[in-house]
């Protein structure tokens, strides 16, 4: 769906209304009458590659006759503003935490993971006497997914935890600790 902005307010984005001020069916008017009324089709450019700690990102609309668009300006940041690659770390391993906190707990709360425990418990009790059933084997399977899901959330956590140490301790160059943060997540750390 294209977007539009009025000239009056060029910085917001938005579907085009159907009515607008006098005018109803806004909607259906071609883009010679939208233009003739201040209403322009919007173009989305995406963000430029930056260094986050050392530059930060600027943006400004340009307006022309095809329609608005948002252009983005590199600065190099004053030293006074460089964030400290360890606070951008530790910052980091909380965010990473509660991320995955949050998207285990959204997908399985506690109280089903200790369900599904203590289901996975009993089936493996079942298994000791006889063969599970079919609907047992599907119930287990379904488990078993699961965990296995839950334990990549925690690897990519972990994985993520480990380069904000590796922040934290100061290793590598510049250029690594970059790709560090970017791998964290930090391309917008302006």
């Amino acid at each position: 769906m294209t977007r539009y902005v009025h000239i009056d307010a060029p910085d917001r984005p938005g579907p085009l209304p159907r009515a607008w001020r006098n005018v109803s069916g806004l909607h259906l008017l071609d883009a010679p009458a939208l233009a003739a009324l201040g209403w322009l089709p919007w173009v989305d450019d995406p963000r430029p590659a930056h260094d986050p700690l050392h530059e930060r990102l600027v943006a400004s609309v340009e307006i022309t006759d095809a329609g608005a668009r948002r252009v983005w300006a590199v600065e190099r940041r004053p030293e006074a503003e460089i964030p400290a690659v360890e606070a951008v770390a530790a910052e980091a391993v909380v965010r990473i935490k509660a991320g995955a906190g949050a998207a285990i707990e959204g997908r399985f709360p506690l109280w089903r993971q200790s369900n599904l425990m203590a289901r996975a418990i009993e089936l493996l009790d079942i298994r000791r006497d006889r063969l599970l059933t079919e609907a047992e084997a599907v119930e287990r399977d379904a488990i078993e997914a699961a965990r296995e899901w839950i334990k990549r959330q925690r690897a990519e956590s972990d994985r993520l935890e480990a380069a904000a140490a590796a922040l934290l301790a100061g290793e590598g160059d510049d250029d690594a600790k970059r790709r560090a943060l970017a791998a964290l997540g930090f391309a917008a750390v302006a």
